[in-house]
């Protein structure tokens, strides 16, 4: 399992998990993204960030968590579309003690968008964002991280604006990006959720294509690192 870990709220660790997902299932057929327990009515919804209201039909998209919370088993559902197999509620507080487990899900490759502190991951990859109150507010965790994860975390420099605020970033939290991203064309995300697209179908459109630049080039690498790192026979 995967663990993309925000190192404070507002980093941007849902769209890159989500993006992240998109590109892995480019190379594999058995790709599965895990919400969060931090995902309810306070934060992001996958659910409606990805448009999938609009492009599963309903009769046929599974809530896990509903289903967790009634005792229903999880792993012979899917809700499969773009390739991926998206274990997402459709918002609302999750019960404690219902969480998802990687185990529980079908695919192989298992992203997970902030797993609780409890569940092991075999890659945590923690999103920071290089704004200077970001980055204060995002001590705590990275010292947490750096503390227990070992040689088993990778960072992101997230809405990066320039090598100095990767540079300034890095020295204040004592860490080495491994990757840098620029900030999401707003425009583009608003446009996407206004017409009911995923907010990633332009990244993805881009990887298809090959992009050697950007946004879409990057999250092709952190794919094919993952996929070199976790080969499946």
């Amino acid at each position: 399992m995967i663990n993309i870990k925000g190192a404070c709220c507002g980093c941007g660790a849902t769209f890159i998990a989500v993006s992240l997902a998109e590109a892995l299932a480019l190379y594999s057929d058995s790709v599965a993204y895990l919400e969060g327990a931090c995902h309810d009515n306070c934060h992001s919804i996958p659910f409606y960030e990805l448009s999938l209201d609009r492009n599963i039909w309903p009769g046929r998209f599974n809530d896990f968590y509903d289903l967790k919370k009634h005792g229903l088993p999880v792993n012979s559902r899917v809700n499969y579309f773009r390739g991926v197999n998206w274990v997402v509620s459709t918002g609302g507080k999750k019960e404690p003690g219902k969480e998802i487990h990687p185990e529980e899900i079908a695919g192989e490759y298992v992203i997970c968008d902030n797993a609780p502190d409890a569940v092991r991951s075999d890659l945590t990859i923690c999103v920071i964002d290089v704004m200077p109150a970001k980055v204060l507010a995002s001590a705590e965790i990275v010292s947490k991280l750096k503390e227990e994860s070992g040689d088993h975390i990778r960072w992101i420099m997230n809405k990066t604006r320039g090598r100095n605020s990767i540079s300034d970033a890095e020295k204040f939290l004592g860490v080495k990006a491994d990757w840098s991203l620029c900030a999401a064309d707003e425009e583009a995300v608003y446009d996407a959720q206004f017409k009911g697209e995923p907010v990633t179908a332009m990244s993805l459109e881009e990887m298809r294509k090959g992009s050697s630049y950007g946004f879409a080039c990057t999250l092709n690498e952190i794919a094919m690192y993952i996929l070199t790192l976790y080969p499946v026979d």
